[in-house]
């Protein structure tokens, strides 16, 4: 027979395995979201691993309808091929209960398909009924029946609410409530800006509304690109006035920190900006 280990020695080791699952659980994934695959640069799926990102999220959907299916295959497909974890997002108006249902339904069976981590709903004017938009009636509602319409189909893909993050429309109607924005895994409001302290603000607050209701927090966050005026979206280092991205997320670490690489971010993956490193260097110290 072997010797008995002692009752301290699996003590010690319990505690020391139940630290190293805190610190993986408080490790920040990051995942490169994509509009159209035309503005992502040559290599992008293996200089993108390479700098330590989880996943890519291509657009998959808008409304209940697959959206350019061709482009989300061959972007999981290069992504696939360099071990990025597939996460898709959806342009959604979820105006009416109907609109609602049909959206949770087409949203979750395009998850299924194409075999999603995890899920990000971008909810803004339609669903608000704001900026030119008819009026609705209810959104709290309506977000709430496609959470449950999603979930009915795809139970086990993570979803993540990424749109308008206020809590009252600017005429005081009641929009992503405590209530509702509680029904997702996760918080990834857009946290962009062109002002340091803007951002750092929005960072902060929007990362204690989530910890309030008890889910996880994702934000969603500009490359640092210099635009054509010479505006800068979104800042590595702190000035200053505010802290930078790594100092916030080194602080309060997110689940998910996504990064929008829409129009003008084609070179910020390795090569930066005048005002900013390129993702590669960020990445690799915030991880």
């Amino acid at each position: 027979m072997g010797r008995r280990v002692p009752w301290w020695v699996w003590i010690a080791g319990g505690a020391a395995l139940l630290l190293v699952i805190r610190a993986m659980s408080k490790k920040t994934r990051l995942v490169l979201t994509s509009w159209k695959e035309n503005q992502l640069p040559p290599g992008w799926a293996k200089d993108a691993k390479r700098a330590g990102f989880h996943a890519v999220s291509k657009k998959v959907a808008q409304g209940a309808e697959l959206w350019r299916p061709g482009e989300a295959e061959s972007v999981f497909r290069q992504g696939d091929a360099a071990g990025l974890k597939r996460h898709g997002w959806g342009w959604h108006f979820i105006r009416s209960p109907a609109e609602a249902i049909s959206e949770g339904q087409g949203a979750a069976q395009i998850a299924k398909d194409y075999g999603l981590r995890a899920y990000w709903v971008n909810a803004e004017k339609p669903w608000a009924g704001v900026e030119g938009e008819p009026e609705t009636e209810n959104p709290p509602r309506e977000l709430s029946t496609f959470v449950d319409a999603f979930r009915s189909i795809a139970p086990g893909v993570e979803l993540i609410f990424n749109g308008f993050s206020w809590s009252k429309t600017s005429d005081g109607r009641p929009l992503l409530t405590p209530e509702v924005l509680a029904k997702f895994d996760a918080f990834g409001p857009m946290n962009y800006g062109t002002s340091r302290k803007t951002i750092a603000n929005k960072y902060k607050a929007r990362s204690a509304r989530a910890r309030e209701i008890g889910i996880d927090f994702a934000p969603m966050h500009g490359t640092g690109r210099m635009d054509a005026g010479g505006k800068v979206w979104g800042f590595v280092e702190s000035g200053p006035d505010a802290p930078g991205l790594v100092e916030l997320v080194k602080a309060d670490p997110p689940r998910y920190l996504a990064f929008w690489y829409g129009a003008g971010s084609r070179e910020m993956l390795t090569g930066g900006s005048a005002a900013n490193p390129p993702l590669s260097i960020l990445a690799r110290r915030i991880s």
